[in-house]
């Protein structure tokens, strides 16, 4: 994405040029917004990033930002021009060409911001997900639908005009253990699908995965992330690494193992955080090795946890009333990022036998996410004229109207997917690779398409069954199933309804301690979408902030559910009156209502 230069300030012409005439003034500030501007883009060509204009191999040689305000928990570093202007001077004199900005809102205006980083040579790795309520992929519940990735596309498009973005992050540590790692499988599909948006908008940003370098799922997320086709697997993988601790070297801290590991692997690696806090203060050796030519052709650069100080002390900055005190940890990373000069190939010249991956089967205890399928592509068209083939509906005209109607929606599935099969067009397991067709669908459509399924295996149905407490009507459909499917080109197996039951080993309901410090990229769940692993329709998560003991970055994971509800949904024979739900659907009686809002602001980049 290229941006035009745009003359800021006519003033400053005036005031040089006050003998030009008006029509000489106009010219020149014409002449001016011809010129293009920024930085040139970072791509990924096998295994490693490169300059796309100079053809250079490029390495990140970052920091994590994500200050936290006093009284604020979802804070947008990048929006906020106070905070920004306190620690701009910091980020720049430290010597960084890229931060790593863990959460940010797609209504906010961030030009300030990146104008000044991009002026300072600075691009930036964004994580997309945000820790609001359904605005990332859960650990314990995990989905990827129409909602969620509209939210996604608002970022990218919010920032896709900057030319000092470097890519983007799917998603931070969701699986950090064997029990949760069918919640890989959306995520995986979360890159697919972003990457496909990338394509259609002529983008070239990379779209990476980051993962925690802990427990025994290591190396089979490693191979998970690389396999595949080109188009679902990631164009990076981050690893979110703390070995390297106090006065060790490339060979006696486990760096060694770790890179001859990722040798010829056909994506690239960077690290997305490091920087082990066990010994204080941290001298940054391991600096000096990830720019070494020990390093330089398998892992492209890092980025140093984390700019201010926070509850788990990785901080490079304390920052109290806006005073800013830098660390010796501050010291020394800048003197190491000075001394630094890596040496590489180029784009012209760069050759390499990429190894190949193949993707590790489920195992029981182990790695449980299935490679093939994934969770169907988001298509909402198809979506959109599945609603219209549908005969009992929701009456809401959005989906932002059905997610603000919590309880209501978790009483319909309450209701409803306690009867065998009524559900399963909108299920989804990633362990098992089975998923409803519309299961990619917004929370409309989704709703509504259990009603219509309750509706339709009432004998002799009425509008009663379709009333669900004044949520739903009746429609007269205007298209039907079989069209959809072939209007849209969706075949009638992906969109069946699934006959495979649960898996036993299904998601933990319980949230894993985290395995890295982060804090800010949690992870929640989906408020509107029940899943056959999930533990309570509806559930949503809270974004816990304990940092770990090991290793400090663990925003992405959540826990299932921030009632406590650990019962599942049972599955019984069909039954025309039901009696056991919250919600009377045969009568129209009023249901309890809670509203919670959902903000999607679009972002016009010019």
């Amino acid at each position: 994405a290229m941006r035009l230069c745009i003359v800021n300030d006519e003033e400053s012409i005036q005031e040089t040029s006050s003998n030009i005439t008006m029509h000489r003034r106009i010219a020149l500030l014409l002449l001016l917004a011809t010129f293009v501007c920024g930085l040139p883009s970072i791509i990924v060509s096998g295994n490693l990033f490169f300059n796309a204009e100079s053809g250079e191999q490029w390495w990140a040689k970052g920091v994590t930002y994500q200050p936290k305000e006093p009284n604020s928990i979802h804070h947008d570093v990048l929006a906020d021009r106070t905070t920004f202007d306190r620690d701009f001077p910091y980020l720049r004199d430290l010597g960084v060409n890229v931060i790593r900005v863990y959460e940010v809102y797609a209504g906010e205006d961030h030009d300030y911001a990146m104008q000044k980083l991009e002026e300072a040579g600075i691009y930036v790795l964004l994580d997309i997900p945000a820790s609001l309520p359904g605005q990332s992929i859960d650990t314990n519940n995990p989905t990827w639908n129409e909602d969620l990735f509209n939210l996604f596309k608002a970022k990218i498009d919010a920032f896709s005009g900057y030319t000092n973005m470097l890519g983007y992050v799917a998603s931070n540590e969701v699986s950090n253990q064997a029990s949760n790692t069918p919640a890989s499988a959306f995520v995986k599909a979360a890159v697919r699908d972003v990457k496909a948006y990338l394509r259609s908008q002529n983008l070239t940003n990379p779209v990476g995965y980051a993962i925690a370098d802990a427990g025994d799922i290591v190396e089979d997320q490693q191979a998970y992330f690389a396999c595949g086709t080109p188009e679902e697997r990631v164009d990076f993988y981050g690893v979110n690494i703390y070995r390297w601790c106090g006065n060790r070297t490339f060979d006696n801290s486990g760096w060694n193992l770790f890179t001859a590991e990722l040798e010829n692997w056909p994506v690239a690696i960077t690290l997305t955080e490091y920087g082990c806090n066990l010994v204080r203060p941290r001298y940054w050796t391991e600096t000096l090795a990830l720019y070494s030519s020990n390093m330089t052709s398998v892992i492209s650069g890092g980025f140093a946890f984390e700019y201010s100080q926070e509850e788990n002390n990785y901080g490079l900055v304390n920052i109290a009333e806006d005073n800013t005190i830098t660390d010796i940890d501050y010291q020394y990373y800048q003197a190491r990022l000075d001394e630094v000069n890596p040496t590489g190939t180029t784009l012209s010249t760069y050759t390499y036998t990429p190894i190949t991956v193949t993707c590790p089967p489920v195992v029981v205890g182990k790695w449980q996410a299935a490679s093939n399928p994934l969770p169907p592509a988001i298509n909402p068209g198809y979506c959109s004229c599945v609603l219209q083939s549908l005969t009992c509906r929701a009456d809401a005209t959005s989906a932002a109207a059905v997610i603000n109607q919590t309880s209501t929606v978790e009483a319909v599935y309450a209701t409803v997917c306690s009867q065998a099969g009524l559900c399963d067009d909108i299920s989804a397991n990633g362990q098992t690779g089975s998923y409803g067709g519309m299961s990619m669908c917004d929370a409309l459509v989704r709703v509504s398409v259990v009603m219509n399924n309750y509706y339709t295996s009432r004998t002799n149905p009425t509008a009663e069954n379709c009333d669900f407490s004044g949520f739903g009507r009746i429609q007269t459909p205007s298209t039907s199933l079989a069209q959809c499917r072939s209007t849209y080109s969706v075949s009638s197996s992906t969109v069946a309804t699934s006959t495979s039951e649960p898996s036993s080993t299904s998601p933990s309901t319980t949230s894993s301690s985290s395995t890295s410090p982060n804090t800010d990229s949690s992870d929640s769940s989906d408020s509107s979408n029940p899943s056959p692993s999930s533990t309570a329709i509806g559930s949503s998560s809270s974004g816990g902030t304990d940092p770990s003991t090991t290793s400090p970055s663990g925003g992405s994971t959540s826990t299932s559910s921030s009632n406590g509800s650990s019962s599942t949904r049972s599955t019984s024979s069909n039954s025309e009156n039901p009696t056991s739900s919250g919600l009377d659907i045969d009568n129209d009686a009023n249901a309890l209502l809670i509203s919670s809002s959902l903000l999607v602001g679009a972002f016009l980049v010019l």
